[in-house]
């Protein structure tokens, strides 16, 4: 196995493992920083990385709804993040964030 292969292994079961609590609290961090600690080890800072097989989100048309649903329950190889948002504005602030890496 390459040195390549090593480090996008890594970073999947690093990166797309189950969620562990952020550090501090859940509510004081913003849809961006939330964002940059649990989604951007597959999705990229700019939505647009696939590791594991993560949706380009830059491509996404995905409704706030939907977007809400796949973040707290997961979706086929993405884990749940319900238990890490314990504040709903965190949850609406990674949802606009979330739209904002649209092209």
């Amino acid at each position: 196995m390459g040195i390549k292969q090593v480090v996008v292994l890594s970073l999947v079961l690093v990166g797309c493992s189950s969620p562990e609590p952020a550090e501090g609290n859940a509510s004081s961090v913003s849809g961006e920083v939330f964002f940059n600690q649990r989604c951007a080890e597959c999705h990229g800072l700019d939505g647009k990385a696939s590791i594991a097989g993560a949706t380009d989100l830059s491509a996404s048309t995905l409704k706030d709804e939907d977007i809400k649903d796949i973040i707290e329950n997961g979706k086929n190889g993405m884990p749940p993040f319900k238990i890490m948002l314990d504040s709903e504005e965190v949850l609406n602030n990674t949802i606009e964030h979330v739209k904002s890496l649209r092209k």
